[in-house]
């Protein structure tokens, strides 16, 4: 699945100029970072940014369904079934929504990661 994720900053400033303007109320908006990523992708990003230099595991969605449904009913659950099902799914919009209903580029992931992952 692809995402597209925002940095927490870029994030607020989109909330803030919402909240600051009385025309936004009842108006949807979609926004996202500046690039449509792979989740293998983003692990990836994290462990190198973090300086972890591990083997990622594929495990397949069926091992992996049967695992979480199993373990969702403990209280020491890492997933839900839900949020297995939506790894499967695109969660994307426009790459320029940001700058087309806000009037600024959002930093790219690799940038935002300098930002608050500290080695």
């Amino acid at each position: 699945a692809k995402l597209q994720p925002i940095y927490v900053g870029d994030w607020v400033k989109c909330f803030m100029k919402i909240i600051d303007n009385p025309e936004a109320v009842g108006k949807v908006y979609e926004f996202g970072g500046p690039e449509h990523i792979e989740y293998n992708d983003i692990v990836k990003a994290l462990a190198d940014a973090m300086g972890v230099n591990k083997p990622l595991v594929h495990i397949p969605s069926g091992i992996a369904g049967l695992g979480v449904r199993l373990l969702e009913k403990t209280p020491y659950s890492p997933a839900t079934s839900e949020q297995l099902r939506l790894l499967g799914i695109d969660n994307i919009c426009d790459r320029q929504s940001v700058k087309r209903q806000f009037g600024f580029e959002p930093a790219r992931f690799k940038d935002a990661l300098k930002l608050f992952i500290l080695r």
